[in-house]
């Protein structure tokens, strides 16, 4: 067998430190802002660091208050030492703040590799969403395709700062928002995010915000135009079954073609409107053919009754599987009505 080369096996030997240095960095991160290692991180490197079997760090998952210090040590760690194994971020219920958020946009501005992030329930406000909304626009063309903000008040504010750089992202594919205070100017902001020609977003989670009539038209009325979502989760959005929302709701079942789940439970829709919607999911084209729509799974609130509710799945259990004929084909940009 020939000799390894000598090249080779001070890139093995750079590899297999890599960790180490980011460990070594971050220890001196938090010493220098006289903070402790979270138990947490304490956990996970002890596993990494093990002689017999070393690992790479590929998940960072903090659950401890660590505020925006602790982000900010992390951050400065891996960002020093161009750390390149990381693929997903967790920060729960850390209280990172907008300044934690800051930090780690700082390093993923650089960074290739991450392509989860989750900061739930971390007192994020509409500064920490302009950070975001910053890493997330095509300057820094970041891998990340999952993005779950649950639980940060940021309100309508935050989510226009989040829009400024989703409404121009085609790598982003699931985005979570549940109860982060979102309201009908919010819903602007998840129009232009949808309507975008290139948007890759398969899945969005509203649940528990306050977009009412007028913010649920909005966003039904940019699934016109929208050729990715395949799920969208409008969960206790005070809505109810006013004719502009059921009328939204009978044109996206005739003119998407991508949607295959809708969620629409704990809003105010009634018998009335499930009727609306029954006829309309049921509706026949001037050849006495079904306007058949693709969505194979449609949640109603708890308040339909049951054998109306049943006579709804009946249909869209029909409609499952099926794709709509005569589409027209081609890109299409931004454009409002």
């Amino acid at each position: 067998m020939p000799p390894k080369k000598k090249g080779d096996a001070q890139k093995k030997d750079q590899e297999e430190n890599f960790t180490e240095k980011l460990y070594k960095a971050y220890r001196r991160k938090l010493a220098e802002l006289e903070i402790t290692m979270p138990k947490s991180m304490e956990e996970k490197f002890l596993e990494l660091r093990d002689e017999k079997e070393p690992g790479d760090l590929t998940e960072v998952i903090m659950w401890e208050n660590v505020g925006s210090p602790g982000a900010r040590a992390l951050a400065d760690a891996l960002r020093e030492t161009e750390y390149k194994l990381l693929r997903s971020m967790r920060f729960w219920k850390a209280n990172i703040e907008d300044e934690g958020v800051r930090a780690l946009c700082q390093f993923l501005q650089t960074n290739m590799t991450v392509n989860s992030l989750e900061l739930m329930e971390c007192s994020i406000s509409p500064l920490g969403c302009e950070f975001l909304g910053n890493l997330l626009g095509p300057q820094y063309r970041s891998p990340i395709t999952v993005l779950k903000l649950d639980h940060n008040e940021f309100g309508d504010a935050g989510m226009v700062k989040l829009a400024q750089g989703l409404a121009e992202n085609t790598v982003l594919q699931e985005l979570s928002l549940t109860y982060c205070g979102i309201g009908p100017e919010g819903a602007e902001g998840l129009f232009e995010t949808l309507i975008y020609v290139n948007c890759g977003l398969t899945t969005i989670d509203l649940q528990g915000n306050m977009l009412m009539n007028d913010g649920v038209c909005r966003v039904l009325h940019a699934l016109k135009v929208n050729k990715s979502l395949t799920s969208l989760c409008l969960v206790d959005n005070q809505f109810g079954e006013d004719p502009k929302v059921t009328t939204k709701l009978a044109e996206v079942f005739h003119s998407n073609d991508t949607l295959l789940k809708l969620d629409l439970l704990h809003n105010g829709i009634y018998d009335d409107g499930a009727r609306f919607i029954k006829n309309a999911l049921d509706e026949v084209d001037d050849t006495g053919a079904r306007k058949n729509c693709t969505l194979g799974f449609l949640r109603l609130p708890e308040k339909v009754s049951m054998e109306l509710n049943e006579e709804i799945q009946e249909i869209i259990a029909k409609n499952k599987g099926k794709k709509k004929k005569g589409g027209k084909k081609g890109k299409k940009g931004k454009k409002k009505k």
